[in-house]
């Protein structure tokens, strides 16, 4: 496990470099497309930044050779102003469009869609179904996705699962299982804000599992990289 810790803006630099190569190293190594999961919420929203807007950073990668899922989503239309997908494609996949990326590449999860959740994993199994990299952001309780400690995290299903009782609101969402984001090649885990230390802490106390903590579950993946504002 590899932890960047600074300032906010300066560990976002980080990962974004460390992204575009890893990205690049894998293409480089044969692999014909690079799967990547984004999550939605605030602790993302600087990486977005980055690989949009700052020249030399999105601009680095083969786009057209990039397939993106959304990691977890709440059970509303891709347009309704709650949604990770929406927060995404305003935020980094408009702008990629003209680097490159294809909408055919941008795979999102359509509760409108006939049979929504079991084609969002077949889609994904065609890719292999697993997340070559993923980005994931640690909530005040540890949770990742909508796989909340003691609740979702226990569900031992695999691909992408739909959860009826989400401890935070709203209730009724869609989130890659345990299993599945722990095949995870390359995992980023954030950890961003003073609201987050007791979190983190738990993610660095041994005693505390996963099932507690289900940031832990990155621990399991080939590679995690930790990246925080916090002491």
């Amino acid at each position: 496990m590899l932890t960047l810790r600074g300032q906010k803006e300066e560990v976002e630099t980080q990962v974004v470099s460390n992204f575009v190569d890893s990205v690049n190293a894998l293409l480089e190594n044969g692999s014909e497309n690079v799967v990547v999961g984004f999550v939605g919420g605030r602790s993302i929203q600087g990486i977005l930044n980055l690989l949009s807007h700052v020249e030399g950073f999105g601009d680095s990668v083969d786009w057209s050779r990039i397939e993106i899922f959304i990691v977890d989503e709440r059970w509303v239309s891709v347009l309704d102003e709650s949604s990770n997908f929406k927060q995404l494609a305003s935020m980094l996949l408009e702008s990629l469009y003209d680097k490159g990326l294809s909408s055919d590449n941008v795979h999102r999860f359509d509760i409108d869609s006939e049979n929504g959740l079991e084609s969002y994993n077949s889609d994904f199994l065609k890719f292999g179904g697993r997340f070559d990299i993923v980005f994931l952001g640690a909530g005040e309780d540890g949770h990742v996705a909508s796989l909340y400690p003691n609740h979702s995290i226990l569900d031992g299903s695999e691909g992408f699962v739909e959860v009826l009782d989400s401890p935070k609101a709203p209730a009724h969402r869609m989130s890659a299982s345990r299993s599945l984001l722990e095949k995870s090649g390359l995992a980023y885990l954030l950890f961003f804000g003073f609201e987050k230390q007791e979190a983190y802490d738990n993610f660095l106390d041994p005693s505390v599992s996963v099932e507690e903590c289900p940031a832990k579950l990155v621990l399991a993946c080939t590679q995690s990289v930790v990246v925080t504002d916090l002491k």
